[in-house]
Formats: structure tokens, C-alpha cells, sequence
């Protein structure tokens, strides 16, 4: 009876949205970002005690994670968006296929050794630019970011919310 209980508490967290588009599509459109954006922070801020307040404070960060996909994602493929619950956190994952310069530039920028890293490629620059803004914001709203490879050409870029905001 114990297992069963274990199984039902742990079948509460898990994912709670999917949304997956073509890399087409979502280069297609700049305004896509926004949408995007907008659907992704509205279910994040359903877990906060103050939903539309919490949802606009995060938005700017989920909207940065959006635009670095919508600038780094490969023609074709999917771009896939993922909401999932866990104990204390909310994580917003997004994966798609990307460029091995462009993964490196992510990886580098994320990793805090953007200042280090001497990348030759304009590409690899304006790419750090945006994680660099994207950590900014993130710090401020007290997001855990992480990028790992999830494929040889595929990224996952992972954004880790806290239910409820830390207060110094």
C-alpha cells in the first residue's frame, strides 16, 4: 500500500505542457518569441501564489531562452518546449537542433567563461551577447539555467523556476 502512495505522490510532478514547433515555423515569424513566451511563463506562474504578477516577472527570461532558440535553432527540425513540476521548482526546457559552433557558444556563455572564451566566428560573439543577457536576467529573477547537448546536433536548454521568489 506504501508503493502506491510513493507512485501517486511522484506521479504529481512531471511534465505539465509539451509544445512542439517546426524551426521553420518559429523563424518564420519574430512575433512567435512572444507567443511562446507568453504560453510558457502563463503555466510557470500558475504554481505562484500571485499568477499574472509572478508570470510577467518571468516572462523576460523565458522570452530570452525563446529568442536564443529562435536564433540558434537549425532550418528544419523540431524545437520542442517543455514545462515540467518538481518539488520547490518549475523547469522550462527547450531542445532543438543547433549548429556545433553555435552549441559551443551556449555552452561556453552558460557556463560563466564567456569572458574567457576568445571564439574567432561573429556568430559565436553575438551568441554570447544573448546568454549573457539571458544569465542576467535569470540571476535577477533567481533562475537556474543549464545547457547540456542532447544530441550530437541537438541542444537542451533548461530554466529552473522556484515556486516561490526568495526574499533577502
Amino acid at each position: 500500500m506504501a508503493a502506491v502512495a510513493v507512485a501517486k505522490s511522484e506521479s504529481s510532478y512531471g511534465p505539465m505542457a509539451t509544445l512542439e514547433l517546426d524551426a521553420a515555423l518559429l523563424q518564420s515569424q519574430w512575433e512567435l518569441c512572444d507567443k511562446v513566451a507568453d504560453y510558457l511563463s502563463h503555466i510557470v506562474g500558475q504554481l505562484h501564489g500571485d499568477p499574472a504578477r509572478y508570470s510577467n516577472f518571468l516572462s523576460v527570461t523565458v522570452n530570452e531562452l525563446v529568442e536564443l532558440a529562435f536564433k540558434t535553432s537549425a532550418v528544419t527540425g523540431p524545437v520542442k518546449f517543455e514545462v515540467y513540476r518538481e518539488v520547490g521548482l518549475v523547469r522550462v526546457k527547450l531542445s532543438f537542433h543547433c549548429a556545433a559552433d553555435a552549441r559551443a557558444a551556449i555552452c561556453v556563455g552558460l557556463d560563466g567563461r564567456a569572458q574567457k572564451a576568445a571564439l574567432a566566428q561573429d556568430l559565436g560573439r553575438v551568441i554570447i551577447n544573448d546568454v549573457s543577457r539571458l544569465a542576467g536576467f535569470a540571476d535577477v529573477c533567481q533562475v537556474q539555467l543549464a545547457a547540456a547537448e542532447e544530441a550530437p546536433d541537438r541542444i537542451a536548454l533548461t530554466a529552473g523556476f522556484l515556486w516561490h521568489e526568495e526574499h533577502p
